[in-house]
């Protein structure tokens, strides 16, 4: 199987090859992963100051709709270079840009099968009504004018309110999209086998780890909890976990 590989945010495509060795090693030569590279240079995201050296990418400074088509055109770009691919795998703001690529109607041509999502945080919505930056921490609905509850801010975009905000440009005008809602009526929207890896210790996006899995079809899903924060864990008894949620993916994509 090939799968084409989506970095972090403040990540590069040679981190996260480093980050996924030891499970590429466990797999062995049947899988092939392909490592695309963000385009917007970037500080060190989470997990990564310290610990890989630079120089540093993102796939987006932020998430406005005119940023995530790039993204989506630089996967279409690397499929016609370097493809097919029989899935994709994603980290953090690269599992986000994954499951946003997938829920995009026109993704239905490819003949992807399946999906991993590592630490992955909830995709946006390029068809959301958007929210406008007024001031520090402050955002209305571009539509109604209405102020955005700053417990709304927090959970959909700790990006640009919590986390290290110098790593992102002046917002200025631009109109931020919101992330999928996971609600009862429609928890089944990614349509393939997926795998979600994600750490109990996710000081940042354990709970957006929980709603992508709930955007993924539940019968076909494979979920492998660490002990660990956000990262891709390396010891042998999670390693194994994984392989074994890969596996029962690939048995879901030769049963379909």
């Amino acid at each position: 199987m090939r799968f084409l590989c989506l970095h972090g945010s403040g990540s590069s495509a040679r981190i996260f090859e480093t980050q996924l060795s030891v499970l590429q090693k466990a797999l062995g030569p049947r899988y092939e992963f392909i490592f695309l590279q963000g385009e917007i240079p970037s500080e060190p995201g989470l997990g990564v100051d310290g610990t890989y050296p630079g120089p540093y990418y993102s796939l987006f400074d932020l998430p406005t709709k005119d940023r995530l088509m790039d993204v989506f055109a630089l996967i279409d770009e690397t499929w016609e270079s370097d493809g097919p691919f029989d899935g994709l795998v994603g980290f953090s703001q690269g599992g986000g840009a994954v499951a946003s690529y997938l829920l995009q109607p026109e993704t239905a041509k490819k003949p992807l099968t399946c999906a991993m999502f590592f630490s992955s945080s909830v995709p946006f919505d390029p068809m959301s009504a958007p929210w406008k930056y007024i001031d520090q921490d402050r955002f209305t609905d571009a539509t109604t004018g209405q102020e955005i509850p700053s417990a709304d801010l927090t959970r959909s975009i700790p990006e640009v309110t919590q986390l290290n905000t110098s790593r992102y440009p002046s917002l200025g005008d631009e109109l931020l999209l919101r992330r999928y809602t996971v609600s009862q009526e429609d928890t089944n929207r990614i349509d393939l086998p997926t795998v979600h890896v994600y750490g109990t210790n996710d000081p940042w996006y354990y709970e957006q780890c929980m709603d992508t899995e709930k955007l993924c079809r539940a019968m076909n899903r494979e979920t492998v909890l660490h002990k660990g924060g956000h990262s891709v864990p390396w010891d042998a008894g999670t390693t194994e976990a994984i392989m074994d949620g890969i596996q029962n993916m690939q048995s879901a994509v030769d049963l379909a």
